[in-house]
């Protein structure tokens, strides 16, 4: 979508001044979800990964030799 955008407006001869702005305010959007959104993901995954580890887990079988 952003490279669309930033295409169409290059196509159109728009200041670079609009470009440049465009280009930082994505950076800060990605820098914002880095930031603020991907870490309290990351914290619910860990929580459940250590919930995960109290249920108890199939034991493995053991395959049963023939003789």
């Amino acid at each position: 979508m952003f490279l669309i955008v930033l295409l169409v407006w290059i196509i159109a001869k728009l200041p670079f001044w609009v470009i440049g702005v465009t280009i930082a305010a994505n950076i800060a959007a990605l820098g914002f979800m880095y930031l603020y959104v991907l870490p309290p993901q990351e914290a619910a995954w860990e929580r459940e990964r250590r919930r995960q580890r109290y249920f108890p887990q199939p034991e493995k079988r053991k395959k049963k030799r023939r003789r």
